[in-house]
């Protein structure tokens, strides 16, 4: 039992290490990043009625029912949930998701003053839902990598999950689908067409922000040949290679597996020249977004 206390311990000042590091440069972008989310809900989304989901999807589909500003159902509702997480998830829990709700419920209600004024600037629907698909997505990239909640709907779904033991990700996207669904009933098929549109690619660039550019390959290569492969790959490709040390399934094969990490642009003809010297190499690929001490883009500074 002391044993278990000792680690459940170790794990929490991890956790809260982890936490405090950049928390200055986190709460910055995270601040900026909510005020672009606020410029492009309240100048596109809100006058266009496009719902994509979460607490500010479901403002638009409030305010369409009952008039209400959109900035004031969501301060009303954040606030509620936020009460409910600090009962119902616990304190620590609760403190980040004040901080970030308190900043991103400001930015949302401050750029909901201004907004108007910017409606004029793009008129063409294209390039509208275009740029409020890369942005939202930047934003929300931003907004997840910083650590910080908004609150909304990430706290129903994690009380949700707290009670009927659902996946949060499962949670979010039930959640989502209504309130989805909710403004194809209200606005039509049209503006549901727009906000999927807007999802799909706004859910790119998050991938982007979370994990980095993917502008790398890792690959793996077998071969019987592999001494005299590992030394073409070296001497004609120019290219590093490291030899991982396997046993292979019921042929029991004791070749190494050859790695190499290659730009993402150089992987088809690398591949070809491969082939090309060793025709029944195995070859398996996958994206690398990051790689330590090494050739890596880096986006944000945290």
């Amino acid at each position: 039992d002391m044993k278990r206390f000792n680690l459940f311990h170790k794990k929490i000042s991890i956790i809260n290490e982890v936490e405090r590091k950049n928390f200055l440069i986190r709460l910055i972008f995270f601040a900026l990043a909510s005020f672009l989310y606020g410029i492009i809900y309240n100048t596109f989304l809100v006058p266009n009625n496009i719902v994509i989901g979460g607490m500010s999807g479901l403002a638009i589909v409030i305010k369409e029912l009952t008039g209400i500003q959109t900035s004031i159902i969501i301060n009303i509702c954040t606030l509620v949930l936020v009460i409910i997480s600090y009962f119902i998830l616990g304190k620590d829990k609760a403190i980040y998701t004040i901080v970030g709700a308190a900043i991103f419920t400001l930015l949302i209600s401050f750029t909901s003053t201004f907004s108007y004024s910017l409606q004029g600037y793009l008129k063409n629907e294209f390039l509208i839902i275009l740029v409020s698909s890369i942005s939202i997505g930047i934003a929300n990239g931003i907004i997840y990598r910083s650590g910080f909640n908004t609150g909304g709907s990430d706290i129903l779904a994690s009380i949700l999950n707290k009670y009927f033991k659902i996946p949060i990700g499962q949670c979010n996207s039930i959640i989502n689908t209504f309130i989805i669904m909710s403004g194809a009933f209200l606005f039509g098929i049209t503006k549901t067409i727009c906000a999927i549109f807007i999802l799909t690619v706004s859910s790119k660039m998050i991938d982007i922000i979370m994990l980095g550019v993917n502008d790398s390959k890792m690959i793996y290569i077998k071969s019987k040949n592999w001494k005299n492969l590992e030394k073409y790959i070296v001497n004609d490709l120019k290219l590093g290679v490291t030899e991982i040390g396997n046993k292979g399934g019921i042929f029991i094969n004791k070749e190494p597996t050859l790695l190499v990490i290659l730009p993402f642009d150089e992987y088809y003809n690398f591949k070809y020249h491969i082939l090309k010297y060793d025709s029944k190499a195995f070859i398996a690929a996958h994206d690398c977004y990051a790689i330590q001490n090494g050739y890596s883009r880096k986006i944000l500074p945290f």
